[in-house]
């Protein structure tokens, strides 16, 4: 059956909503069931913000994070063997739904490179490094507005891992449409926007007033910044007019364990087994995001 502009929209903003409903209340599933899977999900679980804390606190900036070499560096390595070969990548069409293409022409495309052994073992720690520094400045000093967000107060800072780690480039048309699109499960969101020729591609966020109020509000954003929210607030990338724009992003969880399966993990603990070939497979079935 083919589909008109208007009925693909529609469906593609139903997949992401479901998305975001499906991983933010598998974890309030698991905190309501006396026996999770492993002990310590429970006690992560039980730090996640609500939704409704995480929409009154802001987003933090640090501008000039990175360089713009910097910046060019950290595309360049994930467009570049061995890390593009060894990471799991997805395209996505213009709603942000995941399809088999993966032709040049795709409007977005994410490459996951915490799933490249060369990036892990290399790159990753002293990024990782670099971040949870940039974290511990400005999201865990007293009185942070994003601290008291979270229920039990926060956990410790090592004990913050990578759940993925992302390099998200967007062309014309591609775009993140979800105004009400959260990360559901993690802590922290990092972003670092990579590239500064494009059009169009404004980073928003849906802030709420104290009357309950609802407005969308494009956040300052700039090649090389850093910007730092609880990855429960809703966040939203409007479309790209033209050019391209690349960012690097990083979900924050509690973990002391590394994931490396080439998608956005729900396991902190254990063994994931989804791999390269089940990325292969999805890209053939036109897989929708997890």
């Amino acid at each position: 059956m083919f589909r008109t502009a208007s009925s693909r929209r529609t469906a593609a903003t139903l997949c992401a909503s479901l998305s975001a409903f499906t991983s933010y209340h598998y974890y309030l599933f698991l905190q309501s069931t006396s026996t999770p899977p492993d002990p310590r999900e429970r006690l992560a679980i039980a730090r996640l913000p609500s939704l409704a804390a995480a929409q009154r606190t802001p987003v933090l900036r640090i501008p000039g994070f990175l360089s713009a070499p910097e910046c060019d560096a950290l595309l360049s390595l994930s467009q570049t063997p061995p890390v593009s070969s060894e990471a799991g990548s997805f395209s996505r069409d213009a709603f942000g739904v995941r399809h088999a293409s993966t032709l040049l022409e795709a409007p977005w495309r994410t490459a996951y490179l915490h799933s490249s052994p060369s990036f892990c073992t290399k790159h990753l720690p002293p990024l990782l490094a670099r971040v949870r520094a940039a974290v511990a400045e400005r999201c865990y000093a007293r009185g942070s507005p994003l601290l008291a967000a979270l229920p039990g107060g926060a956990p410790a800072l090592a004990g913050l891992g990578a759940r993925t780690v992302e390099v998200h480039e967007s062309v014309g048309g591609g775009g993140l449409v979800d105004e009400r699109h959260f990360d559901g499960g993690s802590i922290f969101t990092v972003d670092i926007l990579l590239t500064s020729d494009f059009t169009g591609g404004r980073f928003a966020t849906l802030e709420i007033d104290e009357d309950g109020k609802e407005e969308l509000v494009e956040q300052e954003f700039n090649k090389g910044d850093l910007i730092i929210f609880l990855s429960h607030k809703y966040h939203t990338v409007k479309k790209v007019t033209g050019g391209r724009r690349a960012t690097f992003v990083m979900e924050l969880w509690e973990t002391d364990e590394q994931r490396t399966c080439p998608h956005r993990c729900c396991q902190r603990y254990g063994e994931c087994t989804y791999s390269k070939a089940d990325v292969l497979m999805d890209r053939m079935l036109g897989a929708v995001d997890e």
